[in-house]
């Protein structure tokens, strides 16, 4: 590495401290990462490689591009449900639709705790809105609200008629500290892998210790867990 690009990575880990941290940790479990054999690609996805064509994923909180979906497709050949309730998302995806039909199947759900309504927040700004008012692209940037439908667990599952799943993404974008009561954490018992994104530096109110009792209650199913950069966990039996 270069002067320059040495000072240019020491200004941008002063600028975004979560950043270094998140690299730390990625340099201090590389070895178990390798140990456990895992298979991963950007942004930040991990999993252990037991996928074939007969393989089904839910992919929640899936951005516009889908992009989980869509390579495990492109690699697996497998079936995805893909879920995210942002209005701006939705030509995106119905056009991912056409396109991977029928592996690819869309729903414009918000995950949650509970079936109903609410509102959510959606960022002009960034790619992440949330169901929470505190989360900071809301606070940060320019928005606008509309109502959505909440689905729970159990709900969605049934609604793809999926009997086993092997892989579960969340990312909710701060609503994960609510999502995990008692339904929905039993529901994950057909869940082989489960991979959540938390977001304690991300939304006002949360911090480590609110992850980490999350983390012990999908533990306390029968799952093992494992984080590579300190912060997006991959659980697993």
């Amino acid at each position: 590495m270069n002067i320059m690009k040495f000072i240019t990575k020491i200004w941008i880990y002063i600028k975004y401290p979560n950043l270094f941290t998140m690299d730390l940790s990625k340099f201090l479990n590389k070895k178990k990462y390798e140990k456990y054999g895992l298979d991963g690609f950007p942004p930040n996805y991990i999993y252990f490689n037991r996928f074939n064509k007969k393989s089904n994923i839910i992919d929640v909180g899936c951005g516009f591009e889908a992009e989980l979906s869509v390579t495990m497709i492109n690699k697996f050949n497998l079936n995805a449900v893909a879920v995210d309730p942002t209005l701006k998302h939705e030509s995106f995806l119905r056009e991912i639709e056409k396109k991977y039909k029928p592996n690819f199947t869309y729903y414009q759900f918000a995950l949650s705790e509970n079936n109903g309504e609410t509102t959510f927040f959606e960022s002009n700004n960034c790619e992440s809105g949330s169901l929470l008012s505190k989360h900071k692209n809301i606070q940060n940037d320019s928005i606008c609200e509309y109502k959505v439908n909440l689905i729970d667990l159990p709900t969605l599952i049934a609604k793809t008629g999926f009997k086993e799943i092997a892989y579960l993404k969340i990312d909710i974008e701060g609503a994960e500290y609510g999502l995990f009561n008692e339904k929905n954490l039993k529901s994950l018992s057909i869940v082989n892998q489960l991979f959540v994104e938390f977001h304690h530096i991300s939304v006002e109110g949360y911090s480590k210790k609110d992850t980490l009792k999350v983390v012990k209650s999908i533990e306390n199913e029968g799952f093992k867990s494992f984080s590579y950069d300190g912060l997006n966990y991959l659980f697993f039996k």
